[in-house]
């Protein structure tokens, strides 16, 4: 439980990590990217507003405009593009190459048809931001290459991706190193409750004790009466409650011990506990039909295991109601690991939101008929516990007034 208690907060931990790593660079990098791209549709609308040409005194341009794209004397110089002026007619009557080296005219005409059929006034082409205004009656494309910002961004998303990467594998190890001190009031917390589930029932067993010794006494004094009876029913009832809870506490460190686990008959163990219920069966008018596969085995503490088969049919043969079958099956399915079911009839069936309610501990589907039958409510939780610990699931449900109890095992 406590190293299964550790991995779900590193596992928290760096999930939510993730999700904000994952963010933050979404959030660096398309900010990153929509100001470098203002910043290019900034110089091609001082283009087109010199008549295609970028002015080489950047003191054409407003302050404003100097302010938010930065210009310096150079950007004249740094500035690639090119233009491409087209007619009525959509055909092309002028290339500028001069203000770009790696263009020839037939690419310059290529793209200028390709932004054309997209019939949009702004946009992207291949590492090109285009703009197209209308001029003369004909059009003005002015494309201006992006290349160096493309490099650029591909590096900063690179580096980023690089130092996130090394920050999250960092963090890990980190939280690895500290999470043991992060869940240890937890732990700690596990532990006094185990502690004082063991202390409080060992403790309550003498005053009980001396409780039904003093009402013996009486009865031999003053003759037996409603009240000392009342008081005997009451006490065994108590011993009863700090018999399980010993038995909870003592069941938690047995399956603590993993290590301790062994090669079970689990067919073995199942007919052995099923055959030990047969004359209570007989008794309540009840039968049980088995149905369990020999030879299935598996690796795990014998006790807790025969525990596990006890609490389940004993909890089908108090809620069965008299003249019907519980049933028992243990079959090995392979992949899926040993399932083990015992089905029973359920007369005041629980509600199907609350079947998993059934195993918290001291929980009661009817009060009135667990007390009748002498449950506390502990039972289920302590299968419950049993499976987890050999690392199985235990699952409950309900069709048709049967409900099936359902442990798969590895």
């Amino acid at each position: 439980m406590i190293r299964k208690l550790r991995w779900r907060f590193i596992l928290s931990t760096m999930l939510s990590l993730l999700l904000v790593m994952v963010v933050l660079l979404t959030a660096v990098n398309g900010l990153a990217y929509w100001q470098n791209t203002n910043k290019v549709d900034g110089l091609i609308d001082l283009i087109a507003s010199h008549e295609g040409q970028l002015p080489k005194n950047i003191d054409a341009a407003t302050d404003k405009v100097r302010e938010e794209l930065k210009l310096s004397e150079e950007t004249p110089y740094e500035t690639r593009y090119f233009t491409v002026y087209l007619d009525e007619g959509d055909r092309v009557l002028g290339v500028n190459l001069s203000h770009i080296a790696g263009t020839s005219g037939d690419r310059a005409k290529v793209l200028a048809y390709t932004a054309l059929a997209k019939d949009r006034s702004r946009g992207s082409l291949d590492h090109y931001r285009y703009r197209m205004m209308p001029k003369d009656g004909g059009k003005l494309l002015i494309f201006l290459d992006m290349q160096n910002e493309h490099n650029l961004r591909q590096e900063f998303i690179r580096n980023s991706l690089l130092v996130a990467i090394i920050a999250f594998f960092a963090t890990f190890i980190l939280v690895i190193l500290f999470s043991k001190r992060a869940v240890q009031p937890l732990i700690d917390n596990h532990l006094l409750q185990r502690r004082f589930i063991s202390d409080a029932g060992h403790e309550l067993k003498t005053p009980l004790s001396v409780i039904s010794a003093n009402v013996d006494i009486i009865e031999l004094t003053e003759g037996k009466s409603e009240w000392t009876e009342s008081i005997h029913r009451q006490v065994d009832r108590m011993n009863s409650l700090v018999s399980e809870l010993l038995k909870l506490a003592t069941m938690e460190e047995r399956t603590a011990l993993r290590r301790d686990f062994i090669d079970q008959d689990l067919s073995a163990i199942t007919e052995e506990i099923a055959a030990s219920f047969q004359p209570v069966a007989t008794h309540d008018q009840k039968k049980l039909a088995l149905d369990i596969q020999p030879g299935i085995q598996l690796l795990g503490d014998g006790q807790s295991l025969a525990n596990l088969v006890s609490v389940l049919v004993d909890n089908a043969l108090k809620y069965s109601p008299q003249e019907t079958t519980v049933t028992i099956e243990l079959k090995n399915t392979g992949r899926q690991g040993k399932r083990l079911s015992v089905s029973n009839t359920c007369k005041d069936c629980p509600d199907v939101n609350e079947l998993n309610r059934l195993f918290e501990r001291f929980y009661r589907a009817d009060p009135s008929r667990s007390r009748q039958s002498g449950g506390f409510g502990i039972g289920l939780s302590m299968a419950k516990a049993i499976v987890q610990a050999h690392r199985g699931q235990l699952t409950a449900h309900l069709k048709d007034q049967v409900i099936t109890f359902t442990v798969t095992l590895p």
